[in-house]
């Protein structure tokens, strides 16, 4: 039950954190100039982005990662908290398996910030 009561908390504030995220990068599109560096999931879907409606919301979270970065780390953090209790509720009755999921998910997460390196390269 306790975490239930976690889980649920921590979803809100997930919720919370995304919805700021999302309002803070919709400074993008006040910023024309700032288009061809940080839209790049527009620029995917559309060869080129010329006007503001050819914005992708996920370009939102990219130009809010870069430019106000509170939110988006608020939610990185939310989102392996809520894994992390997933994991200790999935396996509570092994140690070994709870070890075995927290050394699973220090390895993703290490894969993934060489790959934010990369891809921060990319970005900027």
């Amino acid at each position: 039950m306790k975490y239930i009561f976690q889980i649920v908390i921590a979803t809100l504030f997930l919720l919370f954190f995304t919805f700021c995220t999302w309002y803070e990068g919709s400074e993008i599109l006040d910023n024309p100039w700032e288009w061809k560096y940080s839209t790049h999931f527009s620029q995917m879907l559309n060869d080129q982005v010329v006007d503001a409606n050819d914005i992708s919301d996920l370009d939102y979270f990219v130009y809010a990662a870069k430019f106000k970065p509170l939110f988006p780390s608020l939610m990185i953090i939310t989102a392996l908290y809520i894994s992390i209790l997933l994991g200790s509720m999935l396996f509570k009755r092994s140690t070994k398996k709870i070890a075995l999921f927290l050394s699973g998910l220090g390895v993703l997460l290490l894969l993934l910030s060489s790959y934010t390196h990369l891809m921060y390269q990319f970005i900027i």
